[in-house]
């Protein structure tokens, strides 16, 4: 018996594992010595799988990858998409709806399974950009100001106007996401669980997270964890707050586990 081999990490990127394209070395060889020693670790993000190809072979998920923020699943094995929730076309118009209603909006993300199409806030034909994007959609981000406040309303001005058809959630204070109902990594955890059957029953089922999109999880795991400069209403919801993410959050979390803190 290995001392990790009970035990399932599915950590967010941005702000919790790494930033931009680094990982430090702290966290890198925490997650391969907790791989090597019977752990599966893996990612929940908001990114593309692409992205995470630069880390290879210093950092490879070691079972299902969670990417676009719950909506599409990666078998780490075959590099193929193996489980997928896009958004229907209406979700295009709920955001049209809400554009100019929200206070400072500097443009637009349409998120396909592997690319992003970025329209500015300025441009003339912002709305027919919008409705015919010619690929199925997944999410949307909707980049506002980063002020708290102002993200604060501009979050909510698309709540009201989704209603319960979709989720809307930020990824960072300046980021309004807004994706199918269930496409959640809350949602996508359990689907992974799932796919891992007897395998997945024996572990102890771990995130991390640092912003809202976090929260999904929370409820679909044993223990949640936050970094301590994560969003306060993530640190609120998590079962537990470990150091920021600039002090090798990851590591401290395998930390606790081999020291029996779990």
């Amino acid at each position: 018996m290995e001392p990790f081999d009970s035990y399932i990490i599915f950590s967010d990127y941005d702000g919790t594992l790494g930033h931009k394209k680094v990982i430090s070395e702290k966290n890198l060889e925490a997650v391969r010595y907790f791989q090597q020693n019977g752990g599966l670790f893996t990612i929940a993000t908001g990114r593309f799988r692409e992205f995470f190809r630069s880390f290879e072979p210093d950092f490879v998920p070691n079972t299902y990858m969670i990417t676009s923020s719950g909506a599409i699943i990666y078998d780490i094995n075959t590099d193929e998409i193996i489980y997928k929730r896009p958004a229907d076309r209406a979700i295009l118009d709920t955001v049209c709806e809400a554009l100019p209603l929200m206070q400072g909006v500097l443009d637009v993300l349409l998120f396909s399974e592997n690319d992003s199409v970025k329209i500015d806030f300025s441009e003339p034909d912002l709305y027919e950009r919008i409705r015919s994007v010619p690929f199925t959609v997944f999410k949307v981000l909707i980049h506002v100001p980063r002020e708290q406040e102002l993200s604060d309303i501009d979050k909510k001005i698309l709540e009201q106007i989704a209603g319960d058809r979709y989720i809307v959630t930020r990824s960072w204070v300046g980021g309004v996401e807004i994706q199918a109902r269930d496409s959640d990594k809350g949602h996508a955890i359990d689907h992974v669980m799932s796919l891992l059957g007897e395998e997945g029953k024996k572990r102890k089922i771990i995130c991390i997270g640092d912003y809202e999109n976090d929260i999904s999880m929370f409820d679909h795991v044993d223990v949640s964890y936050a970094v301590e400069d994560a969003f306060d209403a993530v640190k609120e919801r998590a079962t537990r707050v470990t150091v920021p993410f600039d002090q090798d959050a990851i590591a401290a979390l395998i930390a606790d586990i081999e020291n029996g803190r779990i």
